[in-house]
């Protein structure tokens, strides 16, 4: 298991809090929102990451390859061309 450091969830965490804050220091966003969405997200990295330790097995990562192969299937097939004729449609003849 990688040190906390070492993540890709540390670092996606520090900079969208960094990222967030470029437009608080421009006045765009609230300093309050930024607060609270801050928050929130270090409070995500920290249950995930407490959740990976506690539980880390191969089990998990089988479960989780499953559930990420269901999740771009479903994306996959919400994202037809939009020239896709549909077959069985019939509402044009009437």
């Amino acid at each position: 298991m990688r040190k906390g450091v070492k993540t890709s969830e540390f670092w996606l965490t520090v900079l969208t809090v960094i990222g967030m804050l470029i437009p608080v220091l421009q006045g765009t966003i609230n300093p309050e929102t930024w607060a609270i969405i801050s928050g929130v997200l270090v409070g995500a990295y920290t249950i995930a990451r407490a959740v990976v330790k506690a539980t880390a097995s191969k089990e998990d990562d089988r479960v989780l390859r499953i559930v990420w192969d269901k999740i771009i299937r479903q994306i996959d097939d919400t994202t037809e061309p939009p020239d896709t004729p549909q077959t069985g449609d019939d509402t044009d003849s009437k």
